[in-house]
């Protein structure tokens, strides 16, 4: 993919300004082969453009956290505070996902950080309300790190369909069935197969 300075910094600007359900909407062709180029291509050479690489980075783990990739989503909100360590919102979506993982005393550590940041992010209080009760109550999350369905989010969340589809196929189990056609799916898109026949069993 040819890149320009001005054709990437469109790109990324796109994602930055619209709703981030309106932007995946463009697929996984769009993330692969110009959102990522895009964003790679402004991290190394048009540096200035420093508030652009924060917010992709955050529209990143937006969608990360959408597909049930967590981890990954927490990885991409880091390096937007790498670029900008006065991102508040990065501190609160971060501590929301360590929430929703049961990490509850790391989950009020960071909201708090970012809520003292900028006081007005609005789901930062409840989240940190919630965390606080569940360590009161002594709750326990569902998250399960070791998951196959974890496990294969975050995979997919790092580009790795092969190995997505290798942990699907060796549970054989129906109710895993749509995580592997969206493992092949993107195996064939990665790989420009771009009309195959799938066989719904």
């Amino acid at each position: 993919m040819s890149m320009t300075a001005e054709k990437v910094i469109r790109i990324l600007r796109k994602a930055a300004e619209k709703d981030l359900l309106n932007v995946m909407s463009e697929g996984y062709g769009w993330y692969k082969y110009s959102f990522i180029p895009a964003l790679n291509y402004v991290r190394c050479n048009v540096k200035e453009e420093n508030e652009l690489i924060t917010k992709s980075y955050y529209f990143l783990a937006g969608m990360f956290y959408l597909i049930g990739a967590w981890k990954a989503a927490i990885r991409s909100n880091k390096k937007a505070l790498r670029c900008n360590p006065n991102f508040a919102e990065a501190y609160v979506d971060i501590g929301s996902l360590y929430y929703e993982m049961g990490k509850y005393k790391k989950a009020i550590g960071t909201i708090e950080k970012g809520l003292s940041m900028n006081p007005d992010i609005y789901w930062g209080e409840d989240y940190l309300e919630d965390a606080k009760e569940a360590i009161e109550k002594n709750e326990q999350s569902d998250y399960d790190e070791n998951g196959v369905e974890t496990q294969v989010y975050e995979y997919l969340a790092q580009d790795k369909p092969q190995k997505a589809l290798k942990l699907v196929n060796r549970k054989r189990l129906s109710k895993y069935r749509l995580l592997k056609y969206m493992a092949l799916g993107i195996l064939y898109y990665s790989n420009k197969v771009y009309y195959k026949r799938l066989i719904f069993k």
